[in-house]
């Protein structure tokens, strides 16, 4: 009798934490800030030494350092394709998982998306195409969010910049969920990343 009060207990507990409230905040500004909290603890926060860079920048570090930086599927993606590419390439990812996921979505709330993209490069007319076929992969994206969870407030800024040399990145959002959507969706994430991680590795 006392160790089924136990195990009861211990699965209550378990039911409990798993319906807990969860917020994820992210942003990126030439580095990743991460910050996860289970009701009013936080249970992780990105160092400011963890933070890493932008892709394809690079900073001196310690040899294992370098060996992670140059493993990371991302940074390979966009030191072979570009930063055009690059991102084209992640919007599709994105927009898979969302698909594979989205009876999950409805269990989300996004607070404050903020997505900005100056879109440039070298040349001109390369430029004008990039920002169309940039468009044409991230809008999608967005829309398919919205549709099938809840955005509180949203801001989207993708534009052509034919002043610049070089794209500029800058996002942030601040995701909240019940504990067991977050780790459902989360070991959905992982499965398409490990795909995505392995195809990338095969093109080298």
């Amino acid at each position: 009798m006392t160790g089924l009060l136990i195990a009861a207990a211990i699965l209550l507990f378990f039911l409990i934490l798993l319906l807990l409230p969860v917020r994820i905040i992210v942003r990126f500004e030439d580095a990743l800030f991460l910050q996860a909290k289970i009701a009013f603890i936080t249970v992780y926060k990105t160092k400011p030494n963890e933070a890493g860079t932008a892709p394809g920048e690079h900073k001196g570090g310690k040899p294992e350092e370098e060996k992670e930086r140059k493993e990371n599927p991302v940074r390979l993606l966009f030191q072979k394709k570009g930063a055009k590419e690059g991102i084209r390439v992640l919007f599709h990812l994105v927009d898979k998982i969302f698909h594979k996921l989205k009876r999950f979505l409805r269990h989300f709330t996004w607070d404050k998306l903020y997505f900005n993209l100056s879109v440039a490069s070298r040349d001109a007319a390369q430029t004008a195409i990039s920002y169309g076929e940039i468009c044409t992969a991230a809008y999608p994206v967005f829309s398919f969010l919205e549709q099938y969870s809840k955005v509180n407030y949203k801001e989207i800024s993708i534009y052509a910049d034919f002043t610049a040399q070089k794209m500029k990145l800058l996002f942030s959002f601040c995701l909240r969920a019940r504990l067991l959507f977050i780790l459902i969706f989360a070991i959905g994430v992982l499965h398409e990343f490990l795909s995505f991680r392995k195809q990338v590795k095969n093109d080298e």
